[in-house]
């Protein structure tokens, strides 16, 4: 009996022992692992773009219809200044109906609205052309819509690709800066002739206070350095370069102020003491080129000894002629050998 009693004990802790050797992980319910799930994160909302609002400008929707044609575009509510080196500038008048392309100095912003935003052109309401503006100026890419050489109709036949207005002043400095440093590394002209008649006004003036009668043949150095600017100049343009519209404005420029400068040289000799006068107008003639040399240069040194000039031109009829020799040498410092040599050690240290 007791033997039985002992058996029946023994297996029932053989059976508790089994059940305990179970793996939690395949039991019936679902075990707790303490494993923390992360919380939910709040959802940022995206704002919604705003209506009208191109690049963080405000503007106005518009349309004009001329026939089976139909323009749609946006125009700034308030006038910002475009950038007045672009040639090209589109503006909307609302009192007339249409849409304008001008420069910067014809550009009317009393009466027009400058052009901002997509643009679309249709016809018999199909798109024909469409592109963005920005600031008045065609910004990133323009396509063009209609009839391709197997007459199928309104498949693109353009696409024209535009900078934008920053893109477009970067390479315009790029290109003032590229003529500034030709005019540096050409510096040559300023110095050679600023040097040269700064030197025959000083040597004239005191050739007359010694009393020297024939003072004024200081002068035919002229021809001289006529000569030896002729030689140079056939030296450089044997090297090729490109020009940009700077360096063929200035050129330009010159180019009218060597014939104005002849022609006063005619006058100078040909009438009678025409000569005693003459310095203040070859005073006005440098003033002009260094000032717009300068202001197309950007270059600062330039337009002061031009502005110099217009006054020293101005004073220079106050006094006689030996001392106008002075006030010629004092306008070819500030013009031409002063920002010569600045125009020189900017190369340089750009170089």
């Amino acid at each position: 009996m007791r033997i039985l009693f002992v058996l029946i004990c023994f297996l029932g802790s053989l059976s508790l022992y089994a059940q305990d050797d179970t793996n939690p992980l395949e039991t019936d319910t679902i075990p707790d692992l303490k494993i923390k799930m992360p919380k939910d994160k709040k959802t940022v909302k995206v704002a919604k773009p705003k209506k009208n609002v191109f690049y963080g400008k405000k503007t106005r929707k518009s349309f004009i219809k001329n026939g089976t044609i139909t323009e749609v575009f946006h125009y700034l509510t308030v006038n910002e200044q475009p950038n007045k080196y672009i040639e090209e500038i589109y503006s909307y008048n609302p009192s007339k109906k249409r849409i304008y392309m001008s420069n910067y100095q014809k550009l009317d912003m009393d009466d027009n609205k400058i052009l901002h935003g997509p643009y679309k052109k249709m016809r018999d309401n199909k798109v024909i052309e469409e592109g963005f503006f920005y600031i008045g100026v065609k910004h990133g890419r323009w396509e063009k819509f209609g009839n391709d050489a197997l007459d199928r109709d309104f498949v693109m036949t353009e696409k024209e690709p535009h900078f934008s207005p920053q893109e477009s002043l970067k390479l315009i400095q790029s290109m003032i800066e590229k003529s500034k440093l030709a005019y540096a590394d050409n510096s040559f002209y300023f110095l050679f002739w600023g040097w040269l008649v700064f030197s025959c006004c000083i040597a004239q003036f005191v050739l007359i206070q010694v009393q020297y009668t024939h003072h004024y043949y200081v002068w035919f150095l002229m021809i001289v350095g006529g000569i030896i600017s002729g030689w140079y100049s056939s030296k450089q343009s044997k090297q090729i370069v490109t020009k940009t519209f700077v360096d063929v404005a200035n050129q330009n420029l010159w180019m009218a102020l060597v014939l104005a400068f002849m022609v006063l040289l005619v006058i100078n000799i040909t009438a009678a003491k025409a000569w005693q006068n003459a310095f203040p107008y070859y005073i006005l003639i440098y003033a002009i080129g260094t000032y717009v040399t300068g202001k197309l240069l950007q270059f600062k040194p330039l337009v002061y000894g031009g502005l110099i000039n217009f006054v020293l031109a101005a004073l220079c009829s106050k006094f006689t002629y030996e001392y106008q020799l002075l006030i010629l040498a004092a306008a070819l410092l500030c013009s031409y050998i002063i920002p010569g040599h600045l125009l020189k050690i900017q190369y340089k240290k750009q170089g």
